[in-house]
């Protein structure tokens, strides 16, 4: 009589495990060897250019998004997502110039997103890519105290005196 409840017991707890065992996971893909890279290639021209990929709305919500609580101390050096600035008015550049841009209308008091996507759309760049850069180069996007030198050096005018 033991033999057969153990048998029923380890029949039990075997057909237990099998029912709540996990299933296995997906298979990961392996990822592409390294001679597939192709470094002249980082993104695809239809990505780089796509300057309708995001409305303003969207580049100030994703502005927004990146830093919950602005720690700035100076007006004139805050958060991205509350920079302000004013825009001159800037000519079109022709097709043998850095560019080519359309022109850009003066606006004064325009927000961080309106410069982006206002530059995205003049010079037909995605909105992603600007933000990328400004993220990349000086950590504008997601900084809660940025500083001069980060402004100026995104702006390309190098370090501040």
């Amino acid at each position: 009589m033991r033999k057969l409840l153990a048998l029923f017991t380890s029949a039990a707890l075997t057909a237990v495990g099998l029912i709540f065992l996990p299933a296995p996971a997906p298979r990961a893909e392996a990822a592409p060897p390294g001679s597939a890279f192709d470094p002249g290639l980082i993104i695809s021209d239809s990505v780089f250019y796509d300057f309708g990929s995001m409305t303003l709305k969207q580049v100030e919500d994703f502005l927004d998004s990146r830093v919950t609580n602005c720690r700035a101390t100076d007006p004139a050096i805050d958060c991205l997502k509350n920079y302000k600035t004013d825009i001159p008015e800037t000519p079109a550049t022709g097709p043998k110039e850095v560019g080519p841009c359309k022109a850009i209308p003066a606006k004064a008091n325009a927000t961080a997103a309106e410069v982006i996507y206002l530059i995205a759309q003049a010079c037909g760049i995605s909105p992603k890519v600007l933000i990328v850069t400004l993220q990349k180069e000086q950590g504008l996007v997601s900084s809660t105290r940025p500083t001069e030198y980060m402004y100026r050096a995104a702006m390309g005018f190098g370090c501040p005196d």
